[in-house]
């Protein structure tokens, strides 16, 4: 061993009694970013009358919000071209709103062949459709492939399509596990939305990734408390409406401009 080999741990000790080591800081947790949502407005009416003013309203507010609305002509497509969702989609096109189409899993009962066939005739009927609402998603991991498969179809077959699944409750992880899976809805309802929390996993998906759709809520302060709830759940997508029933999402909300001024940034 060198004089200089064996001076040198004689040194690095002298240091350290001189300067003992102190434990690093512990790193603050990171700040989740803020949740800027966005609406996603089930736009059940038909293009029609009253139906049409509403649709005009919903279009011409996506100036203001980033806003998806989902068209739905007869529980899906439909067999043939309607006329007034044609139009629809024709005014659609100058708007900044983004209408996507409705098709519904029936919670796994309907074949994926027929799944197929519905994003096969929303392009055909409604060639500007910009993406699909998969409704009643079922929830339970075993059947996860088949929607997952839905999805890549949808993706390849639409460009740049905005893809939103609706469980309408939590669903299992699978249903997300790839980079570019849809939106998420894992609330839709009117009860018990103040009990509801996002699952352990969803804490490593962007908020962007999630939507909640929330009705029966009455007044604006409440509908105002409930999008605060959903920027604490991390959605990133929402919608809040006053109407209930079967059907609460047949008209917009009668507090709709006060929505749509909490919403932008800085709202209230």
């Amino acid at each position: 061993m060198s004089r200089l080999t064996w001076c040198f741990p004689i040194a690095v000790a002298a240091l350290a009694a001189v300067f003992p080591a102190q434990p690093c800081p512990a790193a603050d947790p990171p700040t989740p970013a803020a949740v800027q949502p966005r609406l996603l407005v089930p736009g059940y009416f038909y293009p029609t009358g009253d139906g049409l003013k509403t649709w005009k309203v919903l279009l011409d507010s996506a100036a203001k919000v980033p806003t998806v609305a989902i068209a739905n002509p007869d529980s899906g497509p439909g067999k043939v071209a309607d006329p007034n969702y044609v139009e629809l989609f024709k005014l659609a096109r100058g708007s900044k709103a983004t209408v996507i189409g409705y098709i519904t899993f029936s919670y796994g009962k309907r074949p994926l062949s027929a799944i197929k066939a519905d994003v096969d005739s929303w392009l055909h009927f409604y060639p500007d459709v910009g993406g699909i609402f998969f409704d009643e998603q079922p929830s339970a991991p075993e059947v996860a492939g088949f929607a997952v498969e839905a999805f890549a179809y949808a993706r390849s077959k639409i460009a740049n399509p905005v893809l939103v699944t609706n469980p309408g409750t939590v669903c299992a992880r699978e249903y997300l596990a790839s980079k570019d899976s849809p939106v998420a809805c894992l609330y839709e309802g009117k009860d018990g939305y103040d009990k509801f929390q996002p699952p352990d996993w969803a804490g490593r998906v962007p908020a962007e990734r999630f939507a909640v759709l929330v009705y029966n809520v009455r007044t604006a302060d409440g509908m105002r408390e409930a999008l605060k709830k959903a920027a604490e759940k991390r959605a990133g997508y929402v919608y809040v409406t006053d109407a209930d029933g079967p059907m609460p999402w047949g008209r917009l909300p009668t507090y709709w401009a006060d929505e749509l001024a909490a919403v932008v940034p800085g709202g209230k």
